[in-house]
């Protein structure tokens, strides 16, 4: 009767052990079948695509020009994306009834690979591009819409030499870097926590609320309102323009101001042409270059 122990833990031990076999030839299966690229390109016609839907759990979504006049969609996880056209709208989404489709189970020797979803567009404007992601980066180039709104819950939002109307730009947790984007209309910008950063760009009106992360607008123009809410990092801005034109606030910070290398918590007239807000607990830099 006591070897019924010893018996009882060698069954256990064989049970994981085959448990473990299946997890890692799963895991490696799994690697196998995301690995293999979907690549669809008569979906649609330049000319009869007008927008971008992409809404999924779990992907980096990237937007980019096409290397020729054709729509171009790529992405590596057939059985849990789908996709349709529509009265101008590509629409790329999970598909109905995946559940557990953002969960990876532990593999020993195996990692799954993250999905991808890559957009090639022919050059145009388009009307309007909706991205939301629960986790995953979004990198757009090159492209050109009326509007961009864009979510992710954890993930980078990046926009490189794009060109847009109006951007409503999200992320709980993740950068945001703008870099050669013009913006002609609102621009709103909220991140949880991260850094939002902007490298020669224009903007008409401008709203940031970031509640912890610094926030950079260097060799950026801005022709318009500013709303800027730094919950605990320090706020620079170099900026193209006339700073008689603005009327600045920063009474509500609690760090260092320094505004055209004065020492100043506010300048210019409440008659000025713009105003620009800015509330941090971190310090402050304002410079604008004519």
């Amino acid at each position: 009767m006591k070897k019924l122990p010893e018996l009882y833990w060698i069954i256990s031990a064989v049970i994981t052990i085959a448990g473990i076999s299946v997890m890692t030839a799963g895991a490696a299966q799994m690697n196998k079948e995301s690995a293999q690229k979907i690549t669809v390109s008569d979906l649609c016609t330049a000319e009869e695509l007008q927008s971008v839907m992409i809404n999924i759990d779990t992907a980096d979504v990237i937007l980019q020009p096409s290397a020729d006049n054709t729509v171009v969609l790529e992405f590596s996880d057939e059985k849990r994306l789908e996709y349709s056209f529509k009265d101008g709208v590509l629409t790329v989404q999970n598909k109905k009834g995946i559940f557990l489709s953002g969960i990876h189970f532990i593999s020993f020797g195996a990692v799954p690979q993250k999905n991808q979803i890559v957009l090639s567009l022919p050059e145009k404007q388009y009307d309007e591009f909706v991205l939301s992601c629960g986790t995953g980066d979004m990198s757009l180039s090159g492209v050109n819409a009326g509007m961009l709104t864009a979510s992710t819950g954890t993930g980078d939002i990046t926009s490189e030499s794009c060109i847009f109307s109006e951007i409503d730009l999200d992320s709980g947790t993740g950068d945001i870097d703008l870099n050669q984007t013009e913006i002609s209309s609102v621009s709103d910008i909220d991140i949880g926590t991260g850094d939002f950063t902007a490298e020669s760009c224009t903007f008409s009106g401008i709203t940031i609320d970031d509640g912890t992360g610094e926030i950079k607008m260097q060799n950026s123009a801005l022709t318009g309102n500013a709303d800027i809410n730094s919950g605990t990092g320090d706020v620079s801005l170099t900026l193209s323009g006339n700073i008689q034109d603005y009327q600045i606030d920063c009474s509500e910070c609690i760090g260092d101001v320094n505004i055209q290398n004065n020492s100043l918590k506010s300048m210019g007239s409440v008659s000025a042409q713009y105003q620009m807000k800015i509330d941090t607990v971190g310090s402050v830099d304002i410079l604008f270059t004519e």
